[in-house]
């Protein structure tokens, strides 16, 4: 994935700030495409990559910069002129060097815990084709599970939706009924939403 930065010298407010985004395109094609939007001439002052296939590392660097106690700042209220951050292209490029670092062993830590998991998840796979009568509905049960698992971590929905106490005020009592009224419901609407939203950033 490749970052940028570029200045709008012909808008005063932002002096001394260097915008950051990140394309898996050409870079110069998109900053022209981004002043044609703002109706300004932006002029790029920095391009580096990172190896990876994930989307929105610039949004990783902008916290990384905030945590570095860069200021990071959004002039436009309405959410349509993303972050920019004070600083130097020296500075940058320094920082940037460091957030790669730590990006890759994050990775690494990540790719690691993520091969224990999924030896965990064949093992026990294995263990469920033996002993269960349809371990192919089981494996898709544990999947659906573990999704909105995700979901509850990440604070995307309501924690009183995983509360016994709560579950047993609201529903009725059987069987299926939190199964059908709330796991299947979280898994197949926000799994919907995700897909929407991951091929809107990759368009």
């Amino acid at each position: 994935m490749k970052l940028y930065a570029y200045t709008t010298p012909e808008i005063p407010k932002h002096a001394g700030y260097l915008k950051i985004g990140e394309t898996s395109g050409d870079v110069d094609k998109r900053i022209k495409q981004q002043g044609r939007e703002h109706n300004v001439k932006n002029e790029k002052v920095w391009e580096d990559h990172v190896y990876t296939d994930r989307i929105r590392i610039d949004k990783q660097f902008h916290r990384y910069l905030k945590d570095k106690d860069f200021h990071v700042q959004q002039f436009d209220e309405t959410g349509q002129d993303t972050e920019w951050v004070k600083c130097t292209v020296p500075e940058l490029q320094k920082a940037f060097g460091d957030f790669k670092e730590q990006f890759y062993q994050d990775e690494k830590k990540r790719q690691a815990l993520g091969d224990k998991f999924y030896l965990a998840i064949r093992n026990w796979y294995y263990w469920a084709s033996d002993q269960l009568p349809d371990p192919e509905a089981a494996l898709r049960l544990v999947v659906r599970l573990l999704f909105c698992y995700f979901l509850r971590e990440k604070g995307l929905v309501p924690e009183n939706l995983f509360d016994e106490r709560f579950v047993k005020e609201h529903l009725k009592e059987n069987e299926h009924r939190y199964y059908n009224a709330i796991l299947r419901n979280l898994f197949f609407h926000c799994l919907r939403s995700c897909v929407k939203i991951t091929l809107t950033h990759t368009r």
